[in-house]
């Protein structure tokens, strides 16, 4: 089984905020469905009539027109309570990360500094924590909460009607199997676009570190090409990175979307053969339109927490770097020698 926690490089605090934000999300959603429940209760008064000869219950549509006004109250105070519990929150975290990393690579031996650049640890604190602060804020709950809603959603279709429910999630299983299949070559392609950036953020830095000599022996324009190159190779991984990933999650949505014909197939043959009325069906086409969106969520946010695996990948590598041993204090302020080697201790 996948440990979020370890996955995402969450702290306990951590992972049991960004379960509170899960939950929270999860709730703005639910609560996203009562105004369409409204809409199909106002549809059915609005048809009674026509079946009953009867006359049109005003007062019920005052009582449905009152509901949706509730519904968008209750919704503000839950999107108000996601947003406290998402956001803050991955900030929150996302702070602890970058200053554990750095205290981490301040204990660090020279080593450690000899074997890496300065523009890769740049990118560890900076570009990487950056990448799993958005995924924390605006992926991971949104996708996770998502998939609950979705299967709390789909369970309590079945009670309304199975089959109509079953036609509506037919092409679920395809749809998710497109995205999570091409997961490694999308990771692939990830790692080349990170390695790409990283290696435009080496040569901004060389580009820095020796604009005097630049400038004193005019090698900027066409002399000095490194970082143009740098630039175009990152484009180039950007885009391929880009297409591949949206190209798999377009198909998908096509995939998907071909639930709603099957929908309105079935439900019409249903309907013809006496099996459902009118107003069942309407409903499904209905909720069908609505199902659908956080679906194409899901769809759409996978490759993109697919993409912050990479960076947190390079981070456990760097916190699972072994520091220098603590020792004692120094006898004396010299440093000291042993085996004809200078070892300085940390305190």
């Amino acid at each position: 089984m996948v440990n979020i926690q370890e996955l995402m490089g969450l702290s306990d605090e951590g992972y049991r905020d960004f379960k509170r934000g899960t939950l929270a999300v999860v709730l703005t959603n639910f609560t996203l469905l009562i105004p369409f429940v409204v809409i199909i209760q106002t549809i059915v008064a609005l048809l009674e009539p026509l079946h009953t000869d009867g006359l049109l219950g005003t007062a019920r549509l005052w009582l449905l027109f009152g509901a949706g006004l509730a519904a968008a109250v209750l919704y503000f105070f839950a999107y108000r309570n996601e947003y406290r519990k998402t956001y803050t929150v991955a900030y929150r975290e996302t702070e602890k990360i970058r200053i554990e990393v750095a205290e981490h690579i301040r204990r660090l031996p020279l080593s450690f500094f000899n074997n890496k650049d300065l523009t890769e640890l740049t990118a560890n604190m900076m570009a990487d924590c950056a990448s799993i602060e958005h995924t924390m804020s605006h992926v991971a709950p949104g996708l996770f909460a998502n998939i609950i809603t979705v299967t709390v959603t789909c369970a309590l279709l079945a009670f309304y009607d199975w089959r109509l429910s079953l036609a509506l999630f037919a092409a679920l299983p395809l749809a998710f199997g497109l995205i999570v299949g091409s997961r490694k070559l999308q990771r692939v392609f990830g790692e080349r676009h990170v390695l790409a950036k990283l290696d435009v953020s080496e040569q901004v830095q060389e580009y820095l570190e020796g604009i005097k000599v630049v400038k004193a022996f005019g090698l900027g324009g066409e002399k000095f090409t490194k970082l143009e190159k740098s630039l175009h190779v990152m484009m180039l991984e950007a885009i391929k990175f880009e297409g591949l990933a949206g190209a798999f999650v377009t198909l998908a949505m096509i995939i998907l979307q071909a639930g709603i014909g099957l929908v309105t197939l079935v439900g019409v043959v249903r309907l013809t053969s006496g099996s459902i009325d009118t107003i069942k069906l309407l409903t499904f086409v209905i909720i069908s339109a609505k199902i659908y969106a956080p679906l194409i969520v899901i769809l759409t946010l996978l490759p993109e927490f697919f993409y912050m695996l990479v960076s947190t990948k390079r981070m456990q590598t760097l916190r699972k770097e072994p520091p220098m041993t603590r020792g004692g204090k120094c006898e004396s302020s010299r440093l000291r020698h042993r085996t004809g080697k200078c070892f300085l201790r940390v305190q």
